[in-house]
């Protein structure tokens, strides 16, 4: 809370710093704290939620080095900031603009806010580039099943830079949406040759890679086509009951 500015004057100075009011911030840590409880809600209060993003804002230039790269550090590892249409999402996940040519479903800095510094000063990126996707996908979790917001973002990024994000990442999208590493995968799904798999046992669509966002001219190229199909890997035996 602050001082009415009415009563924040030069004459009331020496009455309020002998009442103990403050006459320097607190430093960031009791904002992040707030931004914090607010990041456990789905729908959180967007007005109250602004604020202290604005206050954060105009916080940063009278922090000490060591407390800016506190700010940067808890941006980065915590999902803190509330991006236009896709939740809750660190400051490497979320961008300020993004064009028709980008990836789709871009999470986006909100509208409302994308005027504060605060943002370039946490090293938010302006708009998605072919590196930043690829940090970004460099940083998902390794053999954990993603959550269906993650799949949703790493469908079209790998549609977008195929063979590159094979090659630079080493992992890949498996069946199960789990982020495996290349020389785990043994097969391939796409639409193509498309097979049902929900029968298949866990190991096996775990080692089979989802190509099924890929166009035809990428599916013709190395390390692709060199995968084989699923389809052409099962065999369907009938079994006599006993």
């Amino acid at each position: 809370p602050f001082i009415p500015s009415e009563l924040d004057t030069e004459a009331n100075r020496p009455l309020l710093k002998a009442l103990g009011v403050r006459d320097t911030p607190t430093g960031p840590t009791q904002i992040l704290e707030r931004v914090r409880a607010l990041a456990g809600a789905a729908s959180p209060p967007i007005e109250e939620l602004e604020k202290w993003y604005r206050r954060l804002d105009s916080l940063y230039l009278s922090c000490t080095s060591e407390q800016t790269r506190t700010i940067r550090d808890v941006f980065e590892a915590e999902p803190l900031i509330f991006s236009e249409s896709h939740g809750w999402v660190r400051s490497q996940e979320v961008f300020l603009a993004a064009s028709a040519d980008d990836v789709p479903d871009t999470p986006l800095i909100r509208p409302s806010l994308r005027d504060l510094e605060l943002w370039r000063r946490i090293h938010v990126a302006e708009r998605p580039n072919e590196e930043l996707i690829i940090q970004w996908l460099d940083s998902l979790p390794v053999g954990a099943v993603l959550s269906p917001d993650q799949v949703r973002r790493v469908k079209p990024a790998l549609a977008r830079l195929g063979i590159v994000a094979w090659e630079q990442c080493g992992h890949w999208l498996s069946l199960t949406n789990e982020w495996t590493p290349v020389s785990q995968l043994r097969y391939s799904l796409s639409m193509r040759s498309l097979t049902r798999t929900q029968e298949l046992f866990p190991p096996v669509r775990r080692a089979t890679a989802d190509f099924q966002f890929l166009d035809f001219d990428t599916l013709g190229r190395y390390p692709f086509s060199d995968l084989p199909s699923l389809a052409t890997c099962l065999d369907e035996r009938v079994s006599e009951a006993a």
